[in-house]
């Protein structure tokens, strides 16, 4: 176990050090059971770029939730349905048609996101899960801003989106998962896809963003799992920005039932 732990970081280190600008993404995200079948769910993660002080995407997901299954069950399967709101900022530097600088400028991009999604997790082995979600948006973006230039893009006030996000995530534990404490290592893939959407300025392509993620976590009880990894962020548009990210995760779970 130990010398799967220290082989699991050494590939994360080298990856790491590989590459000289690589920024914090913390995410949390809670699930409260009402009952057997209903629940609500919180998530807020938030990430930075240059150093920890810039932030560049805040989010804040709710929703609620219907479990298809049982608890009890190897397979459990659960709908769910909400609202979120997504902060992105982003400093660039600007310049006019003939190429002279106009100066740099912060854009805000301010988006209100209905979601419904469906997601499974399998125990294919005592130890080992597989994890996956499809999640559907639709997006109303209110906002492209500057705050030096606040009419450069006045076109993107009203755009709508509408994209589906692809999620697959297989643990490999290192103990009987059903441990109270119980190590494992992950690896988590996500991709973006636009569906719907008549703006051709943020994004024209159909596949918007790819994010690979490895872990390692720690599983405590069965209400708490605890993450640390890399991941690195394919934003797929016309500048193709490859982002890497130190990632913190929290995932908990809250039983307000006997």
């Amino acid at each position: 176990m130990k010398k799967i732990i220290f082989f699991f970081l050494l590939f994360i280190l080298n990856i790491v050090s590989s590459n000289a600008a690589i920024n914090p993404f913390i995410n949390y995200a809670m699930d409260i059971n009402t009952s057997k079948k209903f629940g609500l769910l919180f998530e807020t993660n938030f990430r930075t770029y240059s150093n920890l002080f810039n932030l560049n995407l805040l989010v804040f997901r709710l929703g609620a939730q219907y479990n298809l299954t049982s608890s009890h069950e190897k397979t459990k399967l659960q709908i769910g349905l909400g609202y979120a709101f997504k902060d992105l900022f982003s400093r660039v530097d600007l310049m006019d048609q003939n190429g002279n600088p106009l100066g740099d400028a912060t854009f805000y991009i301010q988006d209100h996101i209905i979601w419904q999604q469906i997601q499974g997790r399998h125990q294919i082995l005592p130890i080992f899960n597989l994890i996956h979600r499809v999640r559907f948006e639709q997006d109303f973006r209110s906002a492209f801003l500057s705050d030096n230039f606040p009419t450069l893009y006045p076109s993107e006030f009203g755009y709508f989106m509408t994209s589906f996000r692809l999620l697959i995530k297989p643990e490999l534990y290192l103990v009987d998962a059903s441990k109270d404490i119980a190590p494992y290592i992950a690896v988590q893939e996500e991709i973006f896809l636009k569906i719907h959407g008549n703006n051709t300025t943020v994004n024209s392509k159909i596949i918007q963003e790819n994010r690979l993620a490895a872990f390692i976590g720690l599983k405590i009880k069965s209400n708490t799992k605890i993450e640390l990894g890399y991941m690195n962020n394919q934003t797929l548009n016309s500048n193709n920005l490859d982002s890497h990210f130190f990632q913190l995760q929290c995932f908990q779970n809250l039983n307000l039932f006997k």
